[in-house]
């Protein structure tokens, strides 16, 4: 079955943004270190460089709360039982768990679309004569970072101007 999601721009963004060198490492080393939501990280950079919207702790309160359900229930189980079959096939035939593996990834990133679509039909407006920028974006991750309470050191930096630094190539 193929899965019906139309096309939108924040997934166009996102798509074009993890492809850049360096996003994808970061994006999950952040992932992996402090348990946030890349989609999350991705669309505060999308509202930020390309609808000149400003966010603060009520909005990202507002756009976790919009996905929480969708990404705790769907998305991470998912990913959970992905990571758990990555070299071990669990007592089944190699061959049978790494085919289920990767039918499971797929699934996990037609999740992760789900979830980015649910995001991008949120009421945001562009903001009138704002202005769009890696600026805007890098406040608007700096607000998700601060309402998981995450104080970032020099590696959290590193990979955050990593994946904004894709904005500008």
């Amino acid at each position: 079955m193929t899965l019906v999601v139309p096309d939108n721009p924040f997934w166009t963004f996102s798509i074009q943004l993890y492809a850049k060198p360096g996003v994808a490492p970061a994006c999950l080393a952040l992932q992996e270190r402090h348990g946030l939501d890349v989609n999350i990280v991705l669309y505060c950079a999308w509202l930020g460089a390309q609808r000149g919207v400003r966010v603060n702790i009520d909005d990202v309160t507002r756009i976790i709360e919009s996905v929480r359900p969708w990404s705790e229930d769907v998305v991470v189980r998912l990913r959970v039982i992905r990571t758990a079959m990555k070299g071990d096939a669990r007592g089944a035939p190699q061959a049978f768990s790494d085919g289920l593996r990767n039918d499971i990834k797929r699934s996990e990133l037609d999740a992760e679309r789900i979830e980015q679509h649910i995001l991008f039909t949120q009421s945001w407006s562009d903001a009138p004569g704002a202005t769009r920028s890696a600026f805007v974006a890098r406040e608007n991750v700096q607000a998700y970072l601060k309402y998981l309470g995450i104080r970032p050191d020099s590696n959290d930096e590193f990979h955050v101007g990593s994946i904004l630094g894709g904005l500008d190539s």
